[in-house]
């Protein structure tokens, strides 16, 4: 008796109905992914429709990995410009092969979100487009009241005067002034008041001018809503994908050393410009520990008050060195205040310095200037300079 065909063999009706058993074995990874199921049965016992259902998840859950990490370093890559390898994030692969031998449904349910992020802009992108040329709302319902008060007053006009409206009018001075009022705004419009012919071809145009304005304002009405509920649901979906990267150890070890290095580098420059620059750039990595939808915090050994205060001092030291720097480079002669003034532009024309801003900044600048002259020496030199610099503080305390 001929042994019993094993149930992996590929049935000819198994590769008419378009799944191969076989390419699907030999699909790189897969073995090993069949053969990690706990508790699995053989793979020699595992029906067809059994493999084909593990291999859409398979190769679901290496669409998913490849699909976070590029939100991941999307993300990154927008809010600190900073680039993420794919060392940096192996933990998600990791992760997305556990959760497809445990939970296989949460796999394909983070495709369904992955494929609604991506297509959400597009689609906002397309209402935004058709409600550009429409207007905004509170415009057309501007136009729609200007419309109707027209309406209006070519329907008093046309009532009233009448030759039982004139008479009327001789005994009901409210009457009068209501048909006066009307007929000045039915005139303005072009049109006669005296003349019926010429009101009833106004009042039918201002009715389709406000039937057509109607129509348009229920458009917007109806495309804003869409609108705001397709941004909403595109918030909710993305920030429940962003929200697990803090999940992720080594995910979060990475963005947090990449954007301390970034912001390291410019404070190590040594110019009071790459010390502001690294100012600008605390106060993005402040901004996004505050709010981004990452849930990474990017301080961790120190505070963000911390490397302020570290920043402030540095600042504060290398300005007042560039500013003795310029006042000792200055050669006295003709013009000798407008070129210290000029000398001195770069720092006295700043708007902040550190934590340091507004009045804050001005009164930072004085002092520091002051600093610089009070170390200046007693040579005539000096003491000409010393001069110079009290008309520079003085102007600036205007």
């Amino acid at each position: 008796m001929a042994d019993a065909k094993p149930k992996l063999e590929t049935t000819p009706e198994e590769k008419e109905a378009g799944f191969d058993v076989d390419k699907a074995l030999n699909t790189k990874g897969f073995a090993e992914f069949l053969a990690s199921h706990k508790g699995s049965k053989k793979i020699e016992d595992m029906e067809p429709d059994v493999i084909e259902a593990q291999m859409e998840v398979f190769l679901t859950k290496e669409a998913v990995k490849e699909d976070i990490k590029k939100v991941y370093a999307g993300e990154m890559r927008e809010k600190l410009g900073i680039d993420l390898e794919a060392s940096d994030m192996q933990s998600v692969d990791a992760y997305i092969d556990e959760l497809a031998l445990e939970d296989p449904d949460q796999v394909m349910d983070l495709k369904d979100q992955i494929t609604l992020v991506n297509e959400f802009p597009s689609h906002i992108k397309t209402l935004e487009d058709q409600l550009a040329p429409l207007g905004v709302s509170a415009d057309l319902n501007s136009q729609l009241e200007n419309l109707r008060g027209k309406r209006e007053a070519v329907s008093t006009v046309r009532k009233n005067m009448t030759i039982t409206g004139i008479l009327s009018m001789i005994g009901d001075v409210g009457m009068a002034r209501e048909t006066y009022e009307a007929g000045k705004k039915v005139s303005a419009q072009g049109v006669s008041p005296f003349h019926r012919g010429d009101l009833n071809v106004a009042g039918a145009q201002l009715d389709k001018n406000i039937e057509a304005t109607e129509a348009t304002l229920a458009t917007v009405t109806n495309l804003t809503e869409m609108k705001g509920k397709a941004e909403q649901m595109y918030g909710e979906i993305r920030k429940g994908l962003l929200g697990g990267m803090a999940g992720y150890a080594e995910v979060a070890k990475a963005v947090k050393k990449k954007a301390l290095t970034d912001f390291a580098s410019m404070a190590n420059v040594g110019t009071l410009e790459a010390l502001l620059a690294a100012q600008d750039r605390l106060n993005e990595l402040k901004e996004f520990s505050e709010s981004s939808e990452t849930g990474v915090d990017i301080f961790d050994a120190l505070s963000p008050e911390q490397y302020q205060a570290k920043l402030d001092t540095a600042i504060e030291k290398k300005a007042f060195e560039e500013v003795m720097e310029s006042i000792m480079h200055i050669q006295l002669g003709d013009h000798s205040l407008d070129r210290l003034e000029r000398a001195l532009l770069d720092f006295t024309g700043k708007e902040s310095f550190g934590s340091k801003e507004g009045d804050d900044a001005k009164t930072f600048v004085r002092k520091t200037i002051q600093e610089a002259r009070d170390g200046l020496g007693d040579s005539v030199e000096d003491k000409a300079k010393k001069l110079l610099l009290a008309r520079i503080l003085a102007k600036l305390k205007k």
